[in-house]
């Protein structure tokens, strides 16, 4: 455990470090679940300069997950906004309301929440969003991978994700290579 522990964040570290992609999809089965949130949880505490953003709730549509992002940092917002204001620092006690609009297509939500975090950045030079999208559990693994895939979706020279690296969990992806391995394997035996 301790090797794919180690493993795990060494990947996860050379990604952050690196400039050239930004998303990482890690894949995850049972075993690597937990031990995936640990090490970004631990990169984050461990005094990366970077703003970590962990989710780790459900997807069930593109909807409901761009619902559950943003009451997530919603409720973070709630917690640290005012303690912020009464030490004199800059910080919202609450999100804009375009971001709880349930009407808005999702993808575009979850953009615009996760460019207001940026815009809360002191020194964007120092330090980026990394937003870690690790549901422990996925309802339809064909639209989680193509709402993810929307969402990092950009064009060059200004990426709308530009100081942002997303880490994802393939989770259902390696359930569903468990389930269809046995089939490819089967076939080739047939005589």
């Amino acid at each position: 455990m301790r090797k794919l522990v180690a493993a795990l964040q060494t990947r996860t570290e050379a990604f952050l470090a690196q400039r050239k992609n930004v998303l990482l999809v890690v894949r995850a089965g049972e075993a690597e679940y937990l031990p995936l949130v640990s090490v970004v949880a631990g990169i984050e505490s461990g005094g990366s300069p970077d703003d970590f953003l962990l989710f780790a709730d459900e997807f069930h549509s593109p909807a409901q997950y761009a619902t559950a992002l943003v009451q997530s940092l919603g409720a973070r917002y709630a917690v640290i906004g005012p303690a912020l204001q009464k030490e004199g620092m800059d910080g919202p006690a609450e999100l804009p309301p375009a971001l709880r609009d349930e009407r808005r297509p999702p993808v575009d939500r979850v953009r615009d929440l996760l460019a207001f975090e940026r815009g809360l950045l002191a020194d964007l030079e120092a330090s980026r969003v990394v937003v870690a999208l690790l549901p422990p559990r996925i309802a339809d693994p064909t639209l989680y991978a193509r709402f993810v895939m929307a969402l990092v979706e950009h064009e060059m020279p200004q990426p709308w994700c530009h100081h942002m690296r997303f880490v994802g969990s393939a989770l259902v992806l390696y359930c569903d290579a468990v389930t269809v391995w046995p089939t490819i394997r089967g076939a080739g035996n047939v005589s």
